[in-house]
């Protein structure tokens, strides 16, 4: 993928990019923005900014940040149909 030298060279190009994924996906909606655009833009953002890429994380921390994001995606979903 990108070696540290390359990453510098080119992390406003990808925080750009990622902020143009987050723009053409609001002209799609609200659903789009948050499925498609705010994910592309935190992890373009990260990659530039020298996180490990996805691909580079262990299956087993992976699989917990997903367990983590369905259970906050529970939790979201549980206040919404409790407060109405």
């Amino acid at each position: 993928m990108l070696d540290d030298q390359s990453r510098r060279k080119y992390s406003l190009p990808i925080s750009i990019a990622g902020v143009v994924v987050l723009l053409v996906s609001a002209r799609f909606g609200s659903t789009a923005v948050f499925l498609i655009g705010f994910p592309a833009l935190f992890i373009a953002c990260g990659i530039a900014a020298g996180a490990r890429t996805p691909s580079k994380i262990p299956n087993r921390d992976a699989l917990v940040y997903v367990g983590i994001a369905v259970v906050v995606v529970i939790g979201v979903v549980l206040y919404a149909f409790h407060s109405r």
